[in-house]
């Protein structure tokens, strides 16, 4: 059956689920069962739903990157809608942070999101104390000029960095890695679009990351001014971290932009994973997990606990009490 997608729910004449219609290259398949367990994923990959429910997604001059796999189109929403249950638009979650270097090299992406490396936006100025990260920045990046940044700064800041990674025990076991950072920025500087920028001079930085040269020096001046002083007057990050750009190149550039991890949740469960309708009643023998279930999700806040958290403790809850609703109704045939 791993090539069957699952399209309608089928009740029987007590409201109670029978079995599912499933969809395959060689037609329609009826499935019957006394209980069925909707794990469908979010719905990160479908267009339609996301200008529905969160229509600002698609507001942008840069294409959110998403991370949701080709199968998370909310199928289950789908099929709950069938039945006349529709998702509560106040129990969903849709992802968004940044900057981050996806779809590109992560080693990159870790060494542009240290706090030494100089945020700048497409005007050419800083926007952000660089001390944040992809949660406390994802909204501020959005303001910015086509959502996008570029972090900024000479080699030995970055070769620093980049050590520091690679002495680092939590990252052992790739710390070899990090040793190809410069390998890899000029690898991804040499692509027909580049997300990498290597240049000798700031003005010559400045046309590769399409920003203004004046504003770029002016931003480094400033900046310089304030490491030596050891004050950012602009955004008051910690003095420890104020390392001045060097008055000379190879210059360093790094694109961030914002992506997205998955669009969450649809259908609405209780504490034993069984599906509600609108009413709140449940519909006996349906229960839902994962990222399809709306159970932890609130609209534009962050959850308490991960999906992947959820996912784990969800496909348990629903599957002790699938059992048990099987065992009260005397088993299955």
């Amino acid at each position: 059956y791993t090539e069957h997608a699952a399209r309608h729910l089928l009740l029987d004449g007590k409201g109670a689920i029978r079995g599912v219609v499933a969809e395959d290259p060689g037609g329609q398949t009826q499935i019957d069962a006394p209980v069925v367990i909707l794990a469908t994923g979010g719905f990160g990959k479908s267009d339609e739903k996301l200008r529905e429910f969160e229509p600002w997604f698609f507001e942008g001059k840069t294409p959110i990157h998403r991370f949701s796999v080709p199968g998370d189109t909310g199928d289950g929403i789908d099929m709950l809608r069938e039945l006349g249950v529709e998702p509560n638009p106040d129990r969903l979650f849709v992802s968004m942070f940044g900057p981050k270097h996806h779809p590109y090299s992560n080693v990159l992406a870790d060494i542009a999101l240290e706090p030494e490396m100089l945020q700048i936006n497409l005007d050419g100025r800083r926007w952000v104390d660089e001390t944040g990260n992809i949660f406390a920045m994802r909204r501020i990046i959005a303001d910015q000029p086509r959502e996008v940044s570029w972090s900024v700064h000479g080699r030995d800041t970055l070769a620093m960095i980049a050590d520091r990674f690679i002495h680092n025990p939590a990252f052992a076991s790739k710390a070899y890695l990090y040793e190809t950072w410069e390998e890899e920025l000029r690898e991804e500087a040499a692509l027909p679009i580049p997300p990498c920028a290597i240049a000798d001079t700031l003005e010559e930085l400045a046309e590769k990351c399409g920003m203004p040269a004046d504003a770029l020096k002016e931003t480094v001046r400033r900046y310089n001014e304030d490491c030596a002083k050891g004050l950012d007057s602009a955004f008051g990050k910690r003095p420890p971290l104020l390392i001045p750009v060097p008055d000379h190149g190879p210059y360093y550039a790094i694109l961030g932009q914002r992506f997205s991890e998955a669009a969450l949740g649809g259908l609405m469960v209780d504490g034993q994973c069984r599906v509600l309708r609108n009413d709140n009643s449940y519909i006996p023998g349906l229960y839902g997990v994962g990222d399809a279930t709306s159970a932890m999700h609130r609209k534009d806040e962050m959850a308490v606990i991960s999906e992947l958290t959820w996912g784990v403790a969800s496909a348990y809850t629903s599957g002790d009490n699938a059992v048990d609703y099987i065992n009260e109704r005397g088993g299955t045939q």
